[in-house]
């Protein structure tokens, strides 16, 4: 294996709990995401990520995405209503039914992709061959499951989905459905699953919870392999917030993972103090406000950034 891509798998191991990792692409990852799908309605609280993420990709008119680990289709939905046809991949079908709700409600056309494939495969076709620009296409699959019949597009996009220990073979997966370039966001510094002030609370160094080390594996990956990435950052506020508190301690718990009881007295005392309910949104919630960054991270296929408009 190679080294930087072995050392994604390590990185991967080390951020994931026992149960990700074990269930990654499984049946009961499928059911956890299908179980969260309500909750990924389109709502103006994304919009500093989306509006920031739209600006870096910069579609060109005639553009085309392939949308990976799409949800609900809060990225792809906006791209179609401007005149680019999406090809939209999840593993979860409530996921794929939500985005197609949602694309019924704002007037955007949502076909099911796996039911034209019934025809045969479409290897090798441009999502924009198939119907009239502004069309979106939802296929189920999985990172660990094949893509090879499934169509390109110009740009292959992974926005903040990047989860599994394979990394060669997902970057495979995005390069060989895009003619043009690939982009992706990871997580860079604070981030809801590395929130530093409960780090903190629980005694933990704060350099490991600020480290961005999968971006660091990431980007030894592509320089390896001879591209010159683009990388740039988005930030937006964040808040932990649930429905209930049993959810939201659940969720702070998982996320940060006590190594030990002192730790999990740490933690427990770090939620007695700064959990509330808010009355006004009707969840619970931490009573702070996150900045969380989300790296940028872009390819040309041919190994050099594009000079078109993007330096």
């Amino acid at each position: 294996m190679d080294h930087s891509a072995a050392y994604w798998a390590d990185v991967f191991d080390e951020v994931s709990s026992n149960k990700d990792r074990e269930e990654a692409g499984s049946d009961a990852a499928r059911a956890w995401w299908d179980k969260k799908a309500p909750s990924f309605a389109h709502k103006p609280v994304r919009s500093d990520y989306l509006n920031q993420l739209l600006a870096l990709l910069d579609l060109q008119p005639g553009e085309t995405l392939f949308d990976a680990g799409c949800g609900s289709g809060v990225t792809a939905l906006p791209l179609a209503k401007a005149g680019h046809s999406v090809c939209a991949v999840d593993f979860s079908r409530v996921m794929l039914d939500e985005l197609a709700a949602a694309g019924k409600r704002q007037g955007v056309a949502v076909v099911d992709g796996d039911a034209l494939l019934e025809n045969g495969p479409l290897t090798g076709k441009n999502v924009a061959d198939l119907a009239e620009p502004g069309t979106v296409f939802a296929f189920q699959r999985s990172w660990q499951q094949r893509w090879d019949d499934l169509p390109k597009a110009d740009v292959a996009l992974s926005s903040r989905s990047l989860i599994t220990n394979d990394v060669l073979d997902a970057i495979g997966k995005l390069e060989a459905h895009a003619t043009d370039r690939v982009a992706l966001t990871i997580g860079a510094g604070d981030l809801p699953y590395r929130d530093p002030r409960i780090f903190e609370a629980m005694g933990r160094a704060h350099d490991e919870a600020m480290q961005p080390i999968q971006l660091v594996a990431l980007m030894n990956l592509l320089f390896t392999r001879g591209f010159f990435p683009r990388l740039e950052y988005t930030e937006m506020e964040g808040t932990w917030h649930r429905d209930t508190r049993e959810e939201l301690v659940e969720a702070v718990t998982k996320a940060h993972r006590p190594h030990d009881e002192a730790e999990a007295a740490a933690l427990e005392a770090f939620l007695n103090e700064h959990l509330l309910f808010n009355e006004a949104q009707n969840r619970f919630e931490l009573d702070y406000v996150r900045a969380d960054r989300w790296a940028y991270v872009e390819w040309t296929l041919d190994g050099f950034r594009s000079l078109k408009g993007r330096i």
